[in-house]
This record gives structure tokens, sequence and C-alpha cells, in this order.
């Protein structure tokens, strides 16, 4: 499309179209139709060459070009076409576009820095094509320019998804790269506090089942406990060989338990993502003028401290008060 689309030949009044033969005044730049322009052998505003009344570009159409610069953002990556208006969801077939320049420029975080350096040692690295810059296999984004490797991941983009996570995105980030390739991930903080870590990341029927598991758990250890310090004993009601029994089986529980937080927390928040932002994604085409998207996608993820807090204050009233009926 020309960019004289729109405009008035001075000479016919006519607008101009996409196939005019436009020429343009080599002094002041005013557009004419070529056919016009030879008719006439000069320019409509020659008597005002040199002077303030020159011809200059009208203000209204200079000042849409550069709104309509402003908010082509990108294209969209599914079907190319250009996303303007600043928008959310490709108009053409759908496609969540958003976010696209928010996320540029970051400073790296500790975990890119890690698995920058882990790569960097070990030879393995991911080449940026737009900058050259060597990052950390399973990187989602470029450490040096911040371009997206993988712009779309289990049906989101990974905007949708940084957004989502909120704190420590580049590790979940990261870790669903690995799940894609079937690679194993491991949570350390699901590991060691599985009820507490689930919590956090607001999963709370997963982490009322890790809580009841703890719950089976320490309650046989305290019952164990208690008969060793105190004149109640196990063996009146079971066997010494029923209690071993019993003691390995909480062993193996206790190290399962631990396992299966570790290994399956991150695909069991990935998951719970890819269904949330999915969610969001309806709940946004329902009410796009008064949604906030971004607004939406952190209500629905990120973490909870103010439940975690909630938590450990309720666990430590309660082992509070075990101990001291215990020491009665």
């Amino acid at each position: 499309m020309s960019k004289y689309t729109g405009w008035k030949c001075p000479i016919c009044e006519c607008d101009f179209n996409s196939k005019d033969d436009i020429v343009v005044c080599p002094d002041c730049g005013a557009p004419h139709h070529r056919v016009c322009y030879k008719k006439q052998n000069h320019c409509s505003y020659e008597q005002t060459h040199g002077t303030k009344e020159q011809f200059t570009p009208p203000a209204i159409e200079i000042e849409a070009a550069k709104v309509k610069d402003e908010n082509l953002i990108t294209r969209c990556p599914k079907c190319s076409r250009p996303a303007t208006d600043n928008s959310i969801f490709c108009k053409s077939c759908g496609y969540p576009i958003l976010m696209a320049q928010d996320n540029k420029n970051k400073p790296p975080s500790f975990s890119q820095t890690y698995n920058r350096i882990l790569s960097t040692k070990s030879g393995i690295q991911l080449k940026c094509k737009k900058c050259g810059y060597n990052n950390a296999m399973y990187t989602a984004r470029c450490y040096n320019c911040s371009q997206v490797f993988n712009d779309e991941l289990f049906g989101v983009i990974t905007d949708e998804l940084e957004e989502y996570v909120g704190d420590n995105n580049s590790y979940y980030l990261s870790s669903f790269l690995k799940i894609k390739d079937k690679k194993p991930t491991f949570n350390f903080f699901a590991a060691l506090f599985p009820p507490l870590y689930f919590i956090y990341r607001k999963m709370y029927l997963w982490a009322l089942l890790f809580f009841i598991i703890t719950l089976i758990i320490s309650g046989f250890q305290i019952l164990f406990f208690y008969s060793e310090i105190s004149s109640f004993t196990l063996t009146d009601y079971i066997s010494m060989s029923a209690i071993e029994i019993i003691r390995m089986f909480l062993s193996f529980l206790s190290l399962g338990a631990t396992l299966s937080a570790g290994f399956f927390a991150n695909k069991i928040y990935l998951n719970k993502t890819v269904k949330d932002i999915k969610k969001a994604r309806l709940i946004k085409q329902d009410d796009i003028e008064n949604v906030d998207y971004k607004k939406l996608l952190k209500e629905l993820g990120g973490t909870s401290i103010s439940s975690a807090i909630f938590f450990v204050s309720f666990v430590g009233i309660v082992a509070y008060m075990i101990f001291n009926i215990i020491n009665k």
C-alpha cells in the first residue's frame, strides 16, 4: 500500500490509491498523479516554494502513521498477519499475541546465570540466531538480547507462561522445555517440603494430599516416640514384628512421597499452568473490554505467600500443642 493512499492530487483533486502512478515534487515533496503533473508541467505549489506556505504533509496523516507504527508490535507467529491496535489475540486466527515488548531487556535471573555457567563448563550451549550469544540448553530467552527461542509450548506462548509463573519463571520455563523433550526434572523445594511447596504455588488439592501423607507418617512417629518415654507400650497391643513392618512401611512411604514430589512437582505445575492460561483466554475472549489479561494471569498463577505463612503457623501451633501433651 502506497503511503500516499487517501491523499488528494492537488491538480485533479482525486484520492490516490495503491495502483496510481505517483510522482513527487523534488522541491517540496508534494505528490501528483504523473499524468496530471505532465499536463501542468510543474508543481501545483510552485509559487510557495521556499516560503513559509510551502507544502507540508498533512499533520493528521503523519500522526496516524506514527500511531499505526507504534501499535504494530509484531506479527502473529501462527498466521504471520500483523497485530495492530495493541491486540492481545490475533484477529485472524485467534492466536494469543500479547506482552511482546514487556519482557524484553529484563535483567537475567539467578537461575539464568547459573544455567549459563553450567552450560559454559559442559560445552552444551544454545546459540541465539539473532545476536549469536551462547546460552544454556533449555533456555526460553536469550541471556543477551531476550530473543524468544520457543514461542509456543504446550499450546501457550512464552509471554503467557512468564506472566503466569511470576517468580523464578526462567527455572520453570527451562523445566517445561525439558519435560517437552521427555527429560527428567527434580524440584528440591517440593521434595523437602511437599505441602508447603504446593500451597505456595496455589496447588491446594495436591498440598492436602501430601499433608495427609505427612500426618500419617508423623502420627505414627509420635506414637512410637510416646511409647518409648511413657508407661504406654505398643507391644501390649501388637507384636514387635508388626511394629517393625510398620516402621519399614513408613520409611518407604516417606521416601516415596519425597521422591514423587521432587520428580513430579514440575509436571504437575505445568499441567495446572496450561489449564489456567487456557481458562484465562476464555475469560478474556468473553469480556475483552473489561478484563486485564496480565492481571488475570497473575491472579490465577504466581505464588501465595500468605497461604504459606498461614500453613507454617498452623503446623507450628499444632506441633507446640502435641509437644505440651507429651510432656505432661
